[in-house]
């Protein structure tokens, strides 16, 4: 049982991994963002993501 759940967090955090990276690099490539603004955007994305990852983990 234990084992599944630290499977799913390796799962939740490379997909975090995958999704900032995705995010850093389509948002920097916006020449007329701000490094503050990327970073804000890239925190939105990570909320959201956090909020619906927490909706589909079975609870512990």
């Amino acid at each position: 049982m234990a084992e599944d759940n630290y499977g799913a967090a390796i799962l939740g955090i490379s997909e975090v991994a995958k999704l900032l990276l995705v995010a850093y690099f389509s948002l920097s490539h916006q020449r007329n963002m701000t490094e503050e603004q990327i970073r804000a955007e890239l925190e939105a994305e990570r909320v959201k993501f956090k909020a619906q990852s927490a909706s589909r983990l079975p609870e512990v």
